[in-house]
């Protein structure tokens, strides 16, 4: 990890790290919030990378400190086995200025040994600007991120209750919440 951190430019790639989660851990974590870890099988959950993803940018030297993750998502190319090793790579994309702050946009993924990529985690944050925390009130706001709950709700996730299942449609991927993931 870096003694001093970066502000996050455009162009910034972060180190390229081994990355692995254990049975043992994803069940620790999902046992702290009384979740079933056998829901997931031998599959590691997804949502793990985001944190992972923010991990290897403070390892890089970006700092998350008073950071807000604003916007992650999610892309599972592949489902990823617990114990597997796969090598993080992250790129800034964008930092935009919006008052009193910026907004990061970061390409974070993790791809086996051949460089498949297996899990997408791109995220935008909001980094407060410290020169102007003195700053009294909420002065001007930044624009909201997603405009309207209603266009996000209808491109991105699609909610259909059948019976007593709950089936999810999630960027053209179809799953049972109920059924194991192999």
């Amino acid at each position: 990890m870096s003694e001093a951190f970066i502000d996050p430019v455009v162009g910034f790639e972060q180190n390229v790290q081994e990355t692995t989660v254990t049975a043992e851990f994803q069940e620790e974590k999902l046992r702290s919030q009384r979740l079933d870890p056998d829901i997931f099988g031998r599959v590691v959950d997804p949502s793990f990378y985001i944190g992972l993803g923010i991990k290897v940018g403070i390892e890089s030297g970006i700092s998350a400190e008073g950071n807000v993750n604003m916007l992650s998502r999610i892309v599972m190319h592949r489902p990823v086995q617990l114990g597997e090793v796969l090598l993080s790579h992250g790129v800034i994309t964008a930092v935009d200025a919006v008052p009193r702050e910026n907004w990061v946009s970061t390409d974070v993924w993790f791809e086996d040994d051949v460089g498949n990529r297996a899990i997408s985690v791109p995220r935008v944050s909001l980094k407060p600007d410290i020169s102007a925390v003195s700053k009294r009130g909420a002065g001007e706001r930044p624009a909201p991120i997603v405009e309207t709950i209603k266009r996000f709700r209808s491109s991105q996730i699609i909610n259909s209750p059948q019976r007593e299942q709950k089936h999810t449609a999630v960027k053209g991927m179809r799953f049972t919440m109920s059924q194991k993931l192999r």
